[in-house]
Formats: C-alpha cells, structure tokens, sequence
C-alpha cells in the first residue's frame, strides 16, 4: 500500500508543477486582424421572397449578427458566434413586416452594418 501511494505521489508532484506554469497567450493585434475577419466588403445581401440570403466572399472561424427594425427593436439575434463554413446564411423573414431592416455584424474587431428593405413594394 505505501508503494502505491509513493508512486502516486511521484507521479502527481511533475504534474502539478505543469500546471502551475501554465500560461494563457493572449493573440497580439495582428492575429486579431488576421484574414479571418469580414468587413463590410465581404458581405452581400439577397432579397428572396420569404427570406434574406447573407452571402460572404470568403469563410471565416465566427461571426456574430443581430436583426434590427427602423425602430432599434432586436428581431434574430445570435447571440454567441456563428460558423460561416458554406458562405452564406439564409434569414427567414416570412412573418416580418414591410420595411426597412439592419443587420449588424461583428467580426474580429471590426463593427458594420448592412441595411435592406424587406416587403412587397421593393
């Protein structure tokens, strides 16, 4: 029994002290505004009858979005990040209102906003 528990100590003193020096890095600037970022360039916006396709240039690792009215009112938020392997997003739109929308992204580090009217008298 106290060879079991002497081999366990050794085992567990190296393993430890590794974690006590373990350290997070942070990514510096220039990671951050690496090719992974959108900007409002990347970003294309397609009326369909019931919905709203977002389609992008290039894939990124996430994205966040929200939705908003004329009035600021958040219709479809996401609120952790989404992946945007295929390139495009569809938005369902089928029980809004006629009028005119904001879709405001964040990537990175950088903020922007796309603008649509949505209705029958496009």
């Amino acid at each position: 029994m106290k060879t079991i528990l002497s081999l366990l100590i050794l085992i567990a003193i190296p393993v430890l002290s590794r974690c006590q020096s373990f350290h997070y890095k942070f990514p510096d600037k220039d990671e951050a505004l690496s090719d992974n970022v959108i900007k409002e360039t990347d970003v294309e916006l397609i009326n369909m009858v019931t919905a709203v396709d977002v389609k992008f240039t290039k894939s990124v690792k996430s994205l966040r979005f929200l939705l908003t009215n004329e009035q600021g009112d958040t219709l479809i938020g996401h609120k952790g990040f989404i992946k945007v392997t295929p390139k495009k997003y569809r938005l369902s739109l089928s029980d809004m209102p006629d009028g005119w929308y904001y879709i405001n992204f964040v990537s990175g580090t950088h903020h922007f906003v796309k603008m649509f009217y949505y209705g029958q008298a496009r």
